[in-house]
């Protein structure tokens, strides 16, 4: 079993400044990181996919969507 911890507890925003949060995630034993992902930077993305393959860490991700992108709408 792997256990992880979701990223929303202490931010909305994969920025530079949250990435130490991985290595105290790792530190405190978790085996991955449920992220946040409310933007389409793929730059920062890849940056983040790095450093969780560096520290070895799985991940999953959170998404919001909202009304006009629901993808269960009967609206085509």
């Amino acid at each position: 079993m792997k256990f992880g911890l979701n990223l929303l507890m202490f931010t909305d925003t994969l920025s530079e400044d949250q990435l130490p949060l991985l290595e105290s995630l790792k530190e405190w034993g978790f085996d991955a990181a449920e992220l946040p992902i409310f933007d389409n930077d793929v730059e920062n993305a890849a940056r983040w996919g790095k450093r969780l393959d560096e520290l070895e860490l799985s991940r999953t991700a959170t998404a919001i969507r909202l009304l006009d992108d629901n993808p269960m709408s009967p609206d085509p």
